[in-house]
């Protein structure tokens, strides 16, 4: 059974997400929460086989979003750049620089303005990406070939994640890892 996910956001805009095959993906997890089982018969807390169970139900109500770009990460998360991706950010300022003129930008967006200006200042959070990318038109999700790295803060310290290949996708064997670890199993300090 092939299906199209529609996402609806905050204001009640539809938006209609990449074609895949629940049936496909829901047989992955199986055979992955299979393996998990037989990999972890003897251990003192093995996988269950009414986890996959949960697993496989959660997906059929609820199969999510393949994709996950870069603006679909969490506000706090910081992404490092490379300095190729110098020029898209330089152009989308260049392009907007009587609005910096007057001030307004100078605070909000100091890292993202030092970082156009080759300063090696610290990566600015996806939450001043999100709030430059309103106010500018410029699509952040163009950066996503330029990411060396997705700094992660919170909790006790602060997590990287080196070369991160996005978009991340969810419908594929690894996917299905990261989604059960993460999602399934309720384990806050992944």
């Amino acid at each position: 059974m092939d299906l199209q996910v529609e996402l609806r956001g905050a204001k009640g805009s539809a938006e209609l997400l990449e074609d895949f095959d629940v049936e496909e993906a829901i047989k992955v997890v199986r055979e992955l929460g299979e393996d998990l089982i037989r990999a972890t018969a003897s251990a003192k807390h093995h996988f269950r086989t009414e986890w996959v169970d949960q697993l496989v139900s959660r997906y059929r109500e609820n199969p999510g979003k393949p994709l996950v770009h870069l603006s679909d990460l969490r506000d706090t998360v910081m992404p490092v750049l490379t300095n190729k991706a110098r020029a898209l950010v330089l152009g989308c300022l260049a392009s907007h620089s009587q609005k910096m003129s007057f001030g307004g930008w100078s605070h909000p967006f100091r890292n993202i303005a030092a970082f156009a200006g080759a300063d090696r200042s610290k990566p600015a959070k996806l939450r001043t990406w999100k709030q430059f990318a309103k106010l500018t038109g410029f699509d952040m999700n163009l950066l996503e070939p330029y990411v060396s790295a997705l700094k992660l803060s919170g909790g006790r310290g602060m997590r990287t994640v080196i070369s991160p290949n996005l978009p991340m996708n969810l419908a594929s064997p690894a996917g299905a890892k990261l989604r059960g670890y993460r999602w399934d199993s309720n384990y806050t300090k992944s």
